[in-house]
């Protein structure tokens, strides 16, 4: 007899082969239209022998379809690399193959093409397959903090340098100044002309912030997933580099409302524009913060006198001077550099 949870897994199967199918059928040509059927079950066997039926001409699409799930079937469980093109939701699919499996049981599939081997799909395979497919541990383990977890935040925010790309594959590899390196992935290929303009891979070389997707494993940053956007942050190689990268980095929601913009990158460049000003001048330094509408805020503090500048996140200046014995400060505003920078080095609000 026949284990009825096998029926989800010929599910599963049949619904990975449309999958791979459907990109290379042709147009108005939907997966909907190929469907695998049992072609023999043999008595006294549970083995199930699988067919392709040709509903129209296409049938060259889920053969290659089924050729390639074997090949990704026969890396993960055998002694091969998976492939990094890989897409990972593809990948997460693949992975949930024998989910039903308890015990002893196993899920044997014989290869229909030639040349790739016979796989085994059992619960201790499984998670070794799993782990090369780069994905979380599928199997329900009974200490779930012992379980490997991957988990995706898709507002992230990262800066850091772009030192190689391919733009065939839509890949590149990334130095993020907080997290180290990491590989990533971008879907819209209309960004290609984006990332070649920040790729560089001098210490020296520009910093680029990326929004996007960052998978997390483990609680760690991992991969990015997929860039929304791109941008260009010139930084001076100077002490407050660093701090400004970290504000740079901070992703949406980063304060006590979690309603917080990114800090914005204009905001982040009017903020070296001064700084760098104020080292010519040897000006003391400000402390440097994030502000909650997405600017920067320089802040001086001494015994004698609070003096701050606002950098909104369009860039504008909103200065502010509370003198000793004052309890009321004053507000100015600018929308010029100079007037700022006036200001900061000992000048009227």
């Amino acid at each position: 007899m026949l284990p009825i949870d096998s029926l989800i897994e010929l599910q599963r199967y049949q619904d990975l082969v449309r999958k791979l199918a459907s990109a290379r059928l042709a147009p108005g040509a939907g997966d909907s239209e190929l469907r695998l059927v049992i072609e023999r079950i043999d008595e006294g066997s549970a083995d199930i022998f699988l067919a392709i039926e040709q509903i129209n001409a296409q049938i060259e699409a889920p053969t290659f379809a089924r050729d390639q799930l074997e090949a990704i079937l026969a890396a993960a469980y055998g002694d091969e690399e998976v492939s990094e093109d890989l897409d990972w939701e593809l990948a997460s699919e693949i992975a949930q193959l024998g989910s039903t499996l308890t015990g002893e049981q196993a899920l044997i599939m014989e290869p229909v093409s030639e040349g790739h081997p016979r796989v085994e799909i059992t619960v201790v395979t499984r998670e070794r397959a799993a782990e090369k497919l780069n994905l979380t541990n599928f199997m329900i383990a009974a200490d779930q903090d012992n379980e490997r977890t991957l988990t995706v935040a898709d507002d992230s925010v990262l800066a850091g340098r772009i030192v190689e790309l391919d733009a065939d594959k839509q890949t590149f590899r990334f130095e993020s100044s907080l997290f180290g390196e990491m590989n990533g992935r971008y879907l819209d290929a209309r960004m290609t002309p984006d990332f070649r303009a920040v790729l560089d891979s001098s210490a020296l070389a520009p910093v680029t912030r990326l929004e996007g997707a960052l998978q997390y494993r483990n609680g760690d940053p991992w991969r990015i997933r997929d860039v929304q956007s791109l941008e260009r942050l010139d930084l001076d190689d100077q002490s407050w580099a660093m701090r400004l990268k970290t504000l740079a980095e901070l992703p949406p929601g980063w304060g006590d409302s979690g309603n917080e913009p990114p800090i914005s990158v204009q905001a982040l460049e009017m903020a070296r524009e001064l700084l760098s000003a104020l080292a010519i001048s040897a000006r003391a330094l400000p402390g440097v913060f994030p502000n909650e509408d997405g600017g920067v805020i320089l802040e001086w503090a001494t015994p004698q006198s609070v003096r701050s500048i606002e950098i909104t996140a369009e860039g504008s200046f909103e200065m502010f001077l509370l003198a000793e014995g004052d309890f009321e400060g004053t507000h100015s505003e600018a929308q010029d550099l100079p007037t700022a920078i006036k200001f900061a080095v000992g000048g009227d609000a």
